[in-house]
């Protein structure tokens, strides 16, 4: 009796097995699309599709950068001295002109008498030298004159024409010698005026690297006292392109950022310069690329880290397919060079040449006179959730 239970359950087991790989084998023949319907096959092959549609594609170019003013401007000083006073600070905006520091003027102020006092001594001694002139050619037209009334010597004369001319001399001397102190003078009160420290250009003055009492000393190198970014209304992001990818940016490109600081923020510019010269990091070339960032309520700050796109096309009403249906071949179809998608059509997977267009990552814009919108192509073969694939499922009936 017991061997007639265990005999009856283990039939009623195989049985049941049975059943079930016979209801997946009927429930393989129907691929169920996007849209909720069944599609049947007649090959019992299934088929992952999606529709033809017209979609708008961004193509574009993936690029990490920097936040950096349009022009940023380091103040330094042309002459050696003490800090005495300093007017401007980190932040503070400042206009072309303004005074933002001072060198102790006393030893420039000394200098500016001392040169002007030359010069006075040179102006004197322009003075004397027109006297001195004026003496010798009252001196030669009285001789030359006594010379033609045969009163006088020709030597005489001689001697008064050369008095004359040296005393013409002395005065031209004594003419540069002024020159020279005047411009002793200039240089000196220019050195004074150096003293105060201005700023170059309208801006905000985003570094300060003095204090009261320093000295500085003017060489080959100056010092940077003071650095000024200049409008930071009109940032700019510098941004390192590949260059696998820099044949693709065009000046006039828009771009799209975000700062980590700004979470779900987007900035926008566009790009306005490609910079030709290559910058090499453990052997990767790489371009600079500059695009535009307004900044009108100074959100952006030097040195930010943008994360941004550069749209290389933006294509909208194009016909488009998954990228994946250009990847897909039936099992054991051959490659091929032209690039192609395979349509389902009453169940059979058709081949039809395409020519790609831009992409996304997700979708690419195609054209093809094969196609037309609503077609639905194959973009991989259909594997439940779970479950074998279809070719490993129809094993079980012969294992059993």
């Amino acid at each position: 009796m017991r061997k007639i239970l265990t005999w009856l359950f283990s039939s009623a087991v195989v049985a049941i097995i049975w059943l079930a790989v016979q209801s997946d084998l009927i429930g393989d023949r129907f691929d169920i699309a996007e849209t909720g319907k069944a599609h049947s096959h007649p090959s019992g092959t299934a088929y992952r599709v999606a529709a033809v549609e017209r979609r708008q594609i961004v193509e574009s170019v993936q690029v990490t950068g920097s936040v950096v003013p349009v022009a940023l401007v380091s103040v330094s000083s042309q002459v050696s001295g003490q800090i005495k006073e300093i007017y401007a600070d980190f932040n503070r905006e400042v206009s072309r002109g303004d005074a933002i520091a001072l060198i102790d003027p006393l030893s420039f102020e000394i200098a500016v008498e001392q040169a002007e006092a030359q010069v006075g001594i040179a102006r004197a001694g322009v003075q004397k030298a027109e006297v001195a002139l004026r003496d010798a050619e009252t001196d030669l037209r009285r001789k030359h004159a006594l010379a033609a009334n045969g009163t006088g010597s020709k030597l005489e004369e001689s001697k008064a024409t050369a008095q004359r001319d040296l005393a013409a001399a002395e005065l031209d001397n004594a003419t540069h010698a002024l020159l020279g102190a005047e411009a002793t003078l200039k240089q000196a009160r220019a050195d004074l005026d150096r003293t105060v420290i201005r700023s170059p250009v309208d801006g905000t003055v985003i570094q300060r690297g003095i204090e009261v009492g320093q000295t500085v000393a003017v060489s080959l190198q100056a010092p940077v006292l003071f650095t000024i970014a200049q409008n930071l209304r009109e940032m700019q992001v510098n941004a390192s392109i590949p260059e696998a990818e820099i044949g693709r940016i065009r000046v006039r490109q828009r771009m799209e950022f975000a700062v980590d600081s700004y979470p779900g923020q987007i900035f926008s510019g566009e790009v306005t310069q490609i910079r030709k010269q290559p910058q090499m990091t453990q052997n990767v070339v790489t371009y600079t690329v500059v695009a535009s960032a307004p900044n009108m309520e100074l959100r952006l700050l030097p040195g930010m880290t943008a994360t941004a796109r550069i749209i290389i096309d933006d294509i909208g009403g194009k016909l488009s397919v998954p990228t994946t249906a250009l990847r897909f071949r039936p099992p054991g179809e051959p490659r091929s060079l032209e690039a192609r998608v395979f349509v389902e059509r009453d169940g059979l997977p058709v081949a039809v040449p395409v020519r790609p267009g831009a992409t996304d990552g997700a979708f690419t814009a195609i054209t093809s006179d094969g196609l037309k919108e609503g077609d639905r192509v194959i973009t991989g073969l259909a594997v439940a959730s779970g479950q074998a694939p279809v070719s490993e499922r129809r094993r079980l009936p012969e294992m059993l």
